[in-house]
C-alpha cells in the first residue's frame, strides 16, 4: 500500500477531513489531497507533522498496515 493510501486510511480512521488534518499538521489542505492521490511525496518533516496530527508513530505511516484477518 502506498504512503498516500495509508495516510487516507489513517485519516478516515481518525474521523478527520483533509482540511482538519491539514490544519492540525500545519500544511495546506491541497497538499494532503496530493499526497493521498500519490501525486506528491511528503518530506520527512511533513511525515512527522502528519503523524503527530494523527497521533501515530511516523514509522507506522510509512509501511503497509498489517492484515490480521
Amino acid at each position: 500500500m502506498a504512503y498516500g493510501q495509508v495516510l487516507r486510511v489513517l485519516r478516515k480512521e481518525a474521523g478527520m477531513s483533509q482540511e482538519q488534518l491539514a490544519f492540525a499538521a500545519d500544511i495546506e489542505r491541497n497538499f494532503v489531497s496530493l499526497i493521498e492521490r500519490g501525486i506528491n511525496q511528503p518530506t520527512v518533516r511533513v511525515i512527522f507533522k502528519l503523524a503527530s496530527a494523527l497521533q501515530v508513530t511516523s514509522l507506522y505511516t510509512t509501511f503497509e498496515r498489517p492484515n490480521f484477518t
